[in-house]
């Protein structure tokens, strides 16, 4: 199977978190920040160690959903 694109993880988010991320650049900020993060991990370790995936989105989505009390 192939990794997931951009693409692919807006159309996920959208499905899950749409009405907590209402404005497209939202998601786009969270998986912008996700790239950032990626890419500073990989520059310390091992890059197959420093992978955001979908998993790991949907955690964060929850997380900031318990945090502005929406859950």
């Amino acid at each position: 199977m192939s990794e997931l694109t951009l693409d692919d993880y807006r159309v996920i988010l959208k499905s899950i978190a749409g009405d907590f991320f209402s404005a497209p650049d939202q998601i786009d900020w969270l998986l912008q920040m996700t790239q950032e993060v990626e890419a500073l991990c990989s520059s310390l370790v091992a890059k197959d160690e420093c992978t955001v995936n979908m998993r790991d989105l949907s955690r964060f989505v929850r997380i900031y959903e318990a945090a502005l009390g929406r859950t």
